[in-house]
Order: C-alpha cells, then sequence, then structure tokens
C-alpha cells in the first residue's frame, strides 16, 4: 500500500506573500477607531481581526462568558459595544 502524502496547505501554495492591512496601508488609512477596537479586544485576550469594510471587527473569546463581558465593558466604556450572537450567521 502507498504511503499518504499530506494535504497541501495554503501556505504550500506559490504565490505573492500575504501583507496585513496595517502594513500595507498605515494607521492613517484604517483609522483611529478601527485601530483601537482590535486594540480593545486584544487587551482582554480576545483575538480580533478587521472585518475589510472598516467599522466593524470580528472578535473571537475562546475563554468564555466572563472574557465576553470584559470585552463588552471595553467597548462600552468607548461607546461602541455591540455584539452579536456566538455563532450568529448574518
Amino acid at each position: 500500500m502507498p504511503a499518504c502524502l499530506p494535504a497541501p496547505s495554503t501556505h504550500d501554495m506559490p504565490g505573492p506573500p500575504r501583507v496585513p492591512r496595517r502594513q500595507m496601508f498605515g494607521d492613517a488609512a484604517l483609522g483611529a477607531l478601527n485601530l483601537d477596537m482590535v486594540a480593545t479586544a486584544r487587551s482582554v485576550g480576545a483575538a480580533a481581526k478587521f472585518t475589510g469594510s472598516g467599522g466593524a471587527i470580528v472578535a473571537l473569546c475562546t475563554q468564555g462568558g466572563q472574557q465576553e463581558a470584559r470585552l463588552k465593558g471595553g467597548g462600552a466604556a468607548a461607546g461602541r459595544a455591540r455584539t452579536g450572537t456566538p455563532g450568529a450567521r448574518c
């Protein structure tokens, strides 16, 4: 029986390297509000990424409800707490 080969990943594919939006466009283009939203999420240990359209981020709270509450509290203090339902599809 032939040996199994691992499936290729996107990291194995040829092509140009991926460049983060912040590095590509700079802080001024992304805007202070967008950068602050990511910083707030990361300050509570959540993973955070830009959605690409501006004005919103996606944050993943892997530590559960307490982490989500801390994130909501940080966003509310800055006047921008609006969260979706975990696992919801829009």
